[in-house]
């Protein structure tokens, strides 16, 4: 089992407090620009909605715009800064309702898929008592998927090169301050994760491991259910035939 070594509550306040320093210093004018997600920290929106903005034409510039406009190669969204005068000049425009509007949908639509991921969360709690009741004490002691977790997007630490440093909840503190700060967090299935290069293979072993004792552990359950049924069918069969 992967040692957690913070919760999810415990990074989104890491998060915060990073964007709001990286807001307050271009404030005073120490740096120039903010990351994607100090920005859209800042805007009051998700950094994906952001993103979608920014991909259609419909949000504040960014420093990597006008560089591709010059010349420059244009980059992967973690690459994308924006100014505060930027930022506040397409504020002022969309104020005529508009900005606003925007913000409230887009808390609404979270608001909505948070109540329909927690309904799922209670029907498959029910379905599956005992194993949530197990998941909940593992969560205490230690980072643990189930076998549908495998496909399902996570958050990760990667270095500047690309490569995985490891789970947001298994890295160093400082790990992920810094990857917070420069925006080095992707997000990946665990199993898209481990296809990738890791800069730690201890790491990449720890998670291949409990991947791989999931999936066997799935097999297993269902060549039970094919005996099963394959056993059920000779019944019938055999019943069928006197």
């Amino acid at each position: 089992m992967i040692e957690a070594k913070r919760t999810v509550d415990d990074v989104e306040a890491l998060e915060r407090a990073s964007w709001e320093q990286e807001i307050d210093a271009t404030r005073r004018g120490v740096r120039a620009d903010m990351s994607r997600k100090a920005a859209a920290y800042y805007l009051g929106i998700h950094h994906t909605n952001l993103s979608k903005l920014r991909s259609e034409g419909r949000g504040p510039a960014s420093v990597q715009a006008r560089a591709a406009t010059g010349g420059g190669v244009k980059g992967r969204n973690t690459s994308v800064r924006y100014t505060l005068s930027d930022l506040d000049a397409w504020k002022e425009q969309n104020t005529s309702g508009s900005y606003a509007e925007q913000v409230l949908k887009e808390q609404v639509a979270d608001l909505r898929s948070s109540n329909e991921t927690a309904q799922l969360k209670l029907q498959v709690a029910a379905l599956q008592a005992e194993a949530r009741s197990l998941r909940e004490k593992l969560r205490k002691h230690g980072l643990h998927f189930a076998a549908a977790d495998i496909f399902q997007p996570s958050e990760w630490v990667m270095t500047p090169d690309g490569e995985v440093l490891g789970h947001i909840l298994s890295v160093d503190e400082s790990a992920l301050i810094e990857a917070i700060a420069l925006d080095r967090i992707d997000v990946l299935s665990p199993a898209d994760a481990l296809q990738r290069p890791w800069s730690d293979i201890d790491q990449q072993s720890q998670f291949a491991n409990e991947a791989s004792e999931l999936l066997v552990g799935l097999a297993q359950q269902v060549n039970r259910h094919l005996d099963v049924g394959k056993t059920r069918l000779i019944l019938q069969s055999a019943i069928g035939g006197q």
